[in-house]
This record gives structure tokens, C-alpha cells and sequence, in this order.
């Protein structure tokens, strides 16, 4: 995530006893993408700690079809997946590495796939029981071009 990027960069920045040359994820992110420093370590890391969470999903939710990479921020660090350690950290981990060397991950370049995922499953009525809970918020018609279009204008300012 955006704040997540955020985070461990101002970590990084802390650690190294350095003041933070950026402070939003897009101008991180795009740092990253230029040049070696602690903001590619901070794109790295969050990269593998994502890796991380996925790999643990999939194994929690049984999830062997595959499994997704949605939102703004990791679609545009993408040039760095292969630099990160994200194959062995979803990979390898001990005896179910064979199982997960067949399960797809898939890198959606949409950033508002995984809410409109979300939002058909809770309008559909065959999952329904399932629901949690759910808050009167929830936008029950389509996102539509302008929703996408003002959503990417918020994450680039």
C-alpha cells in the first residue's frame, strides 16, 4: 500500500540517521524506479514483505488457483518484482514449496480491481451468509471511468 511505502521508507530514512528526500509513496515509487538508494530498498522490502502475506493467504484460504496483486502501488513498482525477493519468498517455504511452484500470480494493473471484486461479492446473494458485516457505505452501483479517473488523480498528488 501507499502508506505501507510510506512507512518503510521513513524507517529506512530513521535508521540511517538521513532526513526523508520524499515523503508520498508516488514520488517514492518513482525514486525507486530511477535509482539505487533507500527508497528502492523501501520499494524492495515491501515488495518481499508482500510475497510474504500472500504466500501465508494462499496457504491459510487454500487459494490454489491463484492469487492476485491489485491496487495502485505494487503495479507501478512492477519493474522491480524481478530484483525482489517475491518468487523464493512465495515459493519457498519448506514443504509446501512443491504445491505452491504451481499456483499462478497474477499482476492486475487495474488499481480499483480488488474493490470492484469486493464490491460484486458483497451484492451477491449466494455469499451473502458470508458477509461479516456490512456498513451502509458500501457503493452499490458500478465504479464507473470517473471513479477510476479522480481515484488515480488522489493517488498521483
Amino acid at each position: 500500500s501507499g502508506p505501507g511505502l510510506e512507512r518503510i521508507y521513513r524507517f529506512l530514512c530513521a535508521r540511517e540517521g538521513v532526513n526523508p528526500s520524499c515523503w508520498r509513496a508516488a514520488h517514492i515509487g518513482s525514486a525507486a524506479l530511477r535509482e539505487k538508494g533507500l527508497e528502492r530498498q523501501a520499494a524492495l522490502m515491501l515488495i518481499d514483505a508482500l510475497a510474504t502475506v500472500m504466500v501465508n493467504n494462499v496457504l491459510t484460504m487454500g487459494c490454489w488457483r491463484g492469487a492476485v496483486i491489485g491496487g495502485g502501488v505494487v503495479p507501478r513498482l512492477a519493474g522491480l518484482i524481478p530484483e525482489s525477493r517475491f518468487k523464493e519468498r512465495f515459493r519457498e517455504v519448506g514443504v509446501l514449496s512443491d504445491a505452491l511452484g504451481d499456483v499462478p500470480v497474477w499482476l492486475a494493473t487495474d488499481t480499483l480491481v480488488g474493490l470492484d471484486g469486493a464490491r460484486k461479492a458483497l451484492a451477491n446473494p449466494n455469499l451473502a451468509s458470508r458477509v461479516i458485516a456490512k456498513t451502509p457505505s458500501v457503493r452499490s452501483e458500478p465504479v464507473t471511468e470517473a471513479h477510476r479517473s479522480q481515484r488515480q488523480r488522489d493517488h498521483d498528488d
